[in-house]
């Protein structure tokens, strides 16, 4: 099977994200944001038809935050027993470099999980601290590692209250 049907398959379906492919739909492309570089300028979007796994997937914010959702708290069944494997810490990080799961950054605290990626003019992360119960996305159209800066700033205040 695909890429795209694998993830149709395994992950989107199950979890309910209906606006999540690799392939765009036509309604999907007229709703896809223009990207801009970090200067703001216009750029184009790029593809990854080889590898769409490292940054060919695309999403919206509804869809993102029903993946976060699903992690506050896990459910008891084979998706449940998908997303704590990942979480497991599988590389203990060295000279100061984070542990990682499957796909996901472990923060010192032990309870937050983070990914985050960037392609030609879109920038993503996620956040999920299972302590606090809180999540959170940003999907921007601009290639700026800003993004991140205000994810953890967002993240720092909901661990506050």
């Amino acid at each position: 099977m695909s890429y795209d049907e694998g993830l149709d398959q395994r992950l989107t379906k199950p979890l309910g994200m209906h606006d999540t492919d690799v392939v765009l739909s036509s309604a999907q492309k007229t709703r896809l944001a223009t990207p801009y570089d970090a200067e703001k300028n216009a750029t184009a979007n790029w593809s990854f038809a080889d590898m769409p796994g490292a940054g060919g997937i695309h999403s919206s914010i509804a869809d993102m935050m029903r993946f976060a959702k699903m992690h506050l708290p896990v459910p008891e069944n084979e998706v449940g027993a998908a997303i704590e494997l990942a979480w497991q810490k599988h590389y203990v990080g060295a000279n100061g470099e984070p542990s990682m799961g499957l796909g996901w950054h472990l923060q010192g605290d032990g309870s937050t999980r983070i990914h985050n990626g960037q392609t030609g003019g879109y920038h993503s992360i996620i956040l999920i601290d299972r302590e606090t119960q809180s999540a959170v996305v940003l999907l921007a159209n601009t290639a700026t590692n800003a993004v991140d800066a205000l994810a953890f700033e967002l993240m720092g205040m909901l661990q506050q209250n």
